[in-house]
């Protein structure tokens, strides 16, 4: 008899190994979106849509830096092309740390 296989949810935990894929990390408040997004920002000054998404995890990344604004940061949007892993171009938001005046609130 066939074993059936537990729906992906996006929450499981990695057993085998290391895993520092999204799809395997707990589920992350919007709080703690956007201190990483933060961080990431007062290390390296920008961050495209794509690197939200593909190394911190964060699905809408439009809506933290909006939520970071309102704390009362200046964070700039600019526009251009990149292509994902699939070579596909996308245009996309580029978000340019201009200071740190808030927090992640």
């Amino acid at each position: 008899m066939r074993k059936e296989k537990a729906p992906v949810t996006g929450r499981e935990d990695c057993t085998a190994g290391t895993c520092n894929s999204t799809a395997t990390r707990k589920h992350q408040s919007r709080a703690m979106q956007r201190a990483a997004l933060l961080k990431w920002l007062q290390v390296h000054q920008r961050i495209t849509t794509l690197q939200a998404r593909n190394e911190l995890g964060i699905m809408h990344p439009a809506g933290r830096v909006q939520e970071l604004r309102d704390a009362g940061n200046d964070i700039a949007t600019q526009w251009q092309w990149e292509a994902d892993a699939t070579g596909k171009e996308h245009k996309q938001a580029l978000y340019v740390l201009l200071s740190c005046k808030g927090g992640a609130a």
